[in-house]
């Protein structure tokens, strides 16, 4: 949004959730003192309509029958601000059009142009509403029919047809068009200059509260907001949501620096944009997460591969860089399927499922869940390729299997590739094992050593629990606790 010009047309094609703000205002406590204020702005229009009336003394006439419609109105309004719930959008329009409406009538009989100029404010106050609750197409009904009433006015005045103050002659006449062409202008100024701006700066405070500020894609509570207006975008086609997650994403920043963590993240966000249909929601639900709903046009599995390979695949970082996929459909042709909020949530749940499932298979693949259960399974692709010489820490050895270090070096954080499962670790013939590591295949664990005056802390195959401290015992059951008698605790990884 750097260009002015994409800034305002995206600003005009934006369609405000009008049920999502007033949720939000909602769970801030905000909506009982709002309703309050527009209640008593309806009061404060039926002693305007009254006053109006009296002061024209046309009680009995049009104009009379004029202010007490206006009254009854200001009156309804009333009650129903005080004694309803919050508006559907639907009614809030019709409010809006019926207050245009009335205060057009006002302009036409009145027989006074102060009386005339009040109804012109208050199409100004009806703005600030519309500015605020409605898009930007509404506004611009409104601000065209306002400058509409405003011109009118404004020539009514000019040509006389209203009582002037002035002198007569045609000084009287001079001033009649500067009042008529002063009303037009104030209505450019306040209508169709200070409006617009304003809503232009709420609509991107917004914009940037519901946006990632990092990647800029929709966070959490802008997906919850869009997803409204993307709801029946897909029409017949079934529809679905993806669950993306970086594999070993704590290790790269852990190793790299966060700096170079938020770029993966940026790079991320690129890819799965690149990736998608320009209809389909991708928002950065967490640290490494993210989600993106769109319409099924294909099979669901090349969905899945599709968005890991975009960042398997991704071009200008130093590493590697995959990810877990989990995909869940909504398949149309079901009697039952209807795209909707609570279906969202189902379908997220079940694609996470399904990525966490992709999880166990070792990373660097996708699953497509259906119903509560995952029911493709690819087997795991080899994860990012070694980082460092000899003992390595997120990859392989492009073989598929892991490399042992040589005598002496240090294995990374990850698996001995010769242990063949994840979690699993093969002894390095003379390096060190990390913490964690189990011995010749054994499953992960922290393996204890007899240190001269007390037990590592840990668990020891040959270990059990005494009184708050590790002793041998044959079988025994691994505990974590002080040295053997009497000796200090020490940390110490089998070597």
């Amino acid at each position: 949004m750097t260009d002015a010009r994409s800034l305002y047309r995206t600003w005009w094609r934006d369609r405000v959730d009008y049920r999502w703000l007033v949720e939000t205002l909602q769970s801030h406590s905000a909506l009982r003192g709002f309703k309050i204020m527009l209640g008593a702005g309806g009061i404060v229009m039926l002693l305007i309509a009254v006053l109006a009336a009296v002061a024209q003394g046309d009680l009995s006439g049009p104009l009379g029958w004029q202010g007490a419609v206006e009254a009854a109105v200001a009156a309804v309004w009333t009650l129903r601000w005080w004694l309803l719930p919050w508006p559907r959008e639907i009614e809030s329009l019709i409010w809006i059009a019926l207050f245009d409406l009335d205060t057009a009538a006002n302009n036409l009989l009145a027989h006074d142009r102060v009386i005339a100029v009040l109804g012109i404010v208050l199409l100004m106050a009806m703005g600030g509403y519309v500015t605020v609750f409605h898009g930007p197409r509404v506004l611009a009904v409104h601000v065209a029919w306002s400058m509409l009433a405003a011109v009118t006015l404004g020539a009514l005045i000019a040509a006389g047809r209203l009582p002037s103050t002035g002198r007569g002659g045609s000084q009287g006449r001079y001033q009649d068009l500067a009042l008529g062409l002063d009303i037009i202008l104030v209505m450019v100024v306040v209508v169709g200059v200070i409006l617009p701006f304003v809503q232009v700066c709420h609509w991107i405070v917004r914009v940037d509260a519901l946006s990632d500020p990092l990647t800029t894609l929709l966070n959490r509570r802008g997906l919850d907001s869009s997803l409204a207006a993307h709801i029946g975008r897909c029409g017949r086609l079934s529809g679905y949501v993806a669950s993306v997650d970086l594999d070993r994403f704590k290790t790269i920043n852990d190793t790299f620096g966060h700096p170079f963590g938020d770029e993966v993240l940026v790079h991320t966000a690129q890819r799965l944009r690149a990736s998608v249909e320009a209809d389909a929601l991708v928002a950065r639900t967490g640290g490494e997460e993210f989600v993106v709903v769109g319409c099924l046009r294909e099979d669901p599995a090349a969905v899945g591969e599709r968005l890991r390979a975009a960042i398997e695949t991704t071009p200008g970082l130093p590493v590697t860089i995959t990810a877990s996929v989990g995909v869940a459909i909504l398949d149309a042709s079901q009697p039952d399927a209807e795209w909707n909020e609570a279906a969202f949530r189902r379908l997220l749940h079940r694609a996470d499922s399904a990525m966490y499932r992709a999880k166990r298979l070792g990373g660097n693949t996708f699953a497509v869940a259906d119903g509560d259960e995952p029911i493709t399974d690819l087997p795991p692709r080899p994860v990012a390729p070694a980082l460092f010489g000899g003992g390595e820490m997120l990859g392989d050895d492009g073989a598929g299997e892991r490399e042992q270090a040589a005598a002496g070096e240090d294995l990374g954080l990850g698996e001995d590739h010769a242990a063949g499962l994840p979690g699993e670790r093969e002894d390095d013939a003379g390096g060190h094992l990390d913490i964690g590591a189990g011995r010749d295949g054994g499953p992960a664990q922290i393996v204890l050593e007899e240190a001269d005056d007390g037990f590592a802390l840990g668990f020891d195959a040959t270990a059990e629990f005494r009184g708050g401290a590790v002793d041998q015992a044959e079988g025994g059951t691994p505990a974590v606790g002080g040295g053997e008698d009497g000796g200090e605790e020490a940390v110490k990884v089998f070597q």
